[in-house]
């Protein structure tokens, strides 16, 4: 049984173009992801609960 062929060979044989699509409109700094990543754990919802119907 032959073995799977390489990234290389298979990109060598590739016939067709391929290309990278972002989806996002930008890269805009994110402070609640930000803080969350240098360990602050601050209940950052606390405003949303406190506005909910329940």
């Amino acid at each position: 049984m032959a073995s799977a062929p390489t990234f290389e060979q298979l990109l060598g044989e590739a016939r067709t173009s391929a290309f990278h699509l972002e989806m996002r409109d930008g890269y805009m700094a994110e402070p609640t992801l930000d803080a969350w990543k240098a360990g602050s754990r601050e209940d950052l919802l606390a405003d949303d609960r406190s506005s909910s119907c329940g």
